[in-house]
This record gives C-alpha cells, sequence and structure tokens, in this order.
C-alpha cells in the first residue's frame, strides 16, 4: 500500500523468493511486508519495507506528429502504456509496424533496441525525451535484408 496503514493483501499461494506487482504509479513510496506460511501453517511476518517507485512514461501516452525533417514528411502516431518503463505504438515509420520503446526517465532518453518488423526489415532507434513537453527526438536505422535502406531523424510532438 501507500502507508502501513493501507497495505492489503496483495498475492497468495506464492512459491518463488520475487513479486512482480501488476500496476504501480509513478514518484510513489509503496509500503510492503512478507507473512510466509510453512507446511504446518505455522507463520512468521516480517518486518515492514519500503520503496519508491521512479517516473512514470505517462507523459509519453497519447497522439503525436512524427516529422522526419530531411525528407519533410510527417505522419500521425499513438504510445500507449506498455510495461513500467516502456510505451509502445503500432504504426512506426508510418507502417503499421508495432515498435516498442524504453524510457529511461533517470537520463532523458529512450531506445528501440534492434527490432524485427517483416519481411526483412529491421529497424533501430535512439534518442533522447523531455517529460516536460513530451517531445522526443531521435536517430533511426532502418534495414532491409542486412541493407541499410534509410537512415534519419525522428521528433514526435505531442499533439
Amino acid at each position: 500500500g501507500t502507508s502501513e496503514t493501507t497495505m492489503g493483501l496483495v498475492a497468495t499461494g506464492l512459491t518463488t523468493t520475487s513479486f512482480v506487482p501488476s500496476t504501480l504509479l509513478g514518484l510513489t513510496k509503496y509500503y510492503w511486508k512478507v507473512t510466509a506460511v510453512d507446511p504446518h501453517g505455522a507463520s512468521t511476518t516480517s518486518l515492514v519495507r519500503t520503496f519508491t517507485t521512479g517516473p512514470d512514461v505517462a507523459p509519453f501516452v497519447g497522439k503525436y506528429t512524427c516529422d522526419e525533417p530531411a525528407e519533410d514528411y510527417s505522419y500521425d502516431i499513438e504510445f500507449t502504456k506498455g510495461a513500467p518503463n516502456t510505451i509502445v505504438t503500432k504504426n512506426y515509420w508510418n507502417s503499421g509496424w508495432t515498435a516498442t520503446f524504453t524510457v529511461n526517465l533517470t537520463k532523458n532518453t529512450y531506445l528501440m533496441s534492434s527490432f524485427t518488423f517483416d519481411a526483412g526489415w529491421i529497424g533501430a532507434e535512439t534518442g533522447t525525451v523531455d517529460p516536460a513537453t513530451g517531445i522526443m527526438v531521435g536517430h533511426y536505422y532502418l534495414y532491409k535484408n542486412g541493407v541499410l535502406q534509410e537512415e534519419g531523424d525522428h521528433t514526435y510532438t505531442k499533439k
């Protein structure tokens, strides 16, 4: 929970030594404890512990215009929230390709690792993010069958 008095039961019957909660708010302090139960029903409860989450990628979720300045070309793109530090689009390079961007809000950067789209197309992109404005600026590479087809810059501006 977000205080010692709001801790509720989150999971039972776990047999592993780790647990990943499903949804957490950014920049929030959470309190937790574990109650272990042995095969005979005896239990032991840990001390209350805390952790604080990092910033949320929410400023980068929504509708954007993607500009490719060198080609004087723009298209609409939308990002949705993926895993805790990722955003996902289903229209990368105006192609209908799905791409996942990992956002690092400590360094204000993003990365789309080398990713195979379809029919031999592979892309990668890296850049910077501005949490205050939601603007992302990066450099991309697109290969087809291992041959560089296009390299350029993207500027994503929130609508």
